[in-house]
């Protein structure tokens, strides 16, 4: 199944949605920058934030830019999306991996402590 957006609005225009699969285009991104389980975490909630802001665009010819900048070891991770579906995304640090937590889960805050984000609409 390839990967689909879905988005809606409720209330009486009050509410919009989105919802996105982006599976084949995480493991893709996966796949070329041959990124650590925990960046790619990362890389997919950002490609896919990427893809639905991008929906959101009104030309045809505009473009989203999001980019994380943090001190945690992830140091920076670039997400650019168009108003057609395309996304592409880039890790300063691809195989960057940590340690996970006594229950065996992943604190993804760790990999980008100290951060913020950017969304330039271009």
């Amino acid at each position: 199944m390839s990967d689909y957006v879905v988005r809606g609005i409720a209330y009486d225009n009050q509410v919009r949605f989105f919802a996105v699969s982006s599976t084949e285009t995480v493991e893709e991104a996966r796949r070329l920058h041959e990124t650590s389980p925990e960046i790619t975490m990362i890389m997919s909630d950002m490609l896919s934030a990427g893809i639905m802001m991008g929906n959101m665009l009104k030309n045809e010819k505009d473009s989203v830019t999001l980019r994380i900048n943090c001190e945690g070891p992830a140091e920076a991770v670039i997400v650019s999306a168009d108003s057609k579906g395309g996304v592409r995304g880039v890790p300063a640090n691809p195989k960057v991996s940590f340690p996970k937590l006594p229950d065996g889960r992943v604190d993804l805050s760790l990999a980008i402590v100290g951060g913020n984000l950017n969304v330039i609409k271009d």
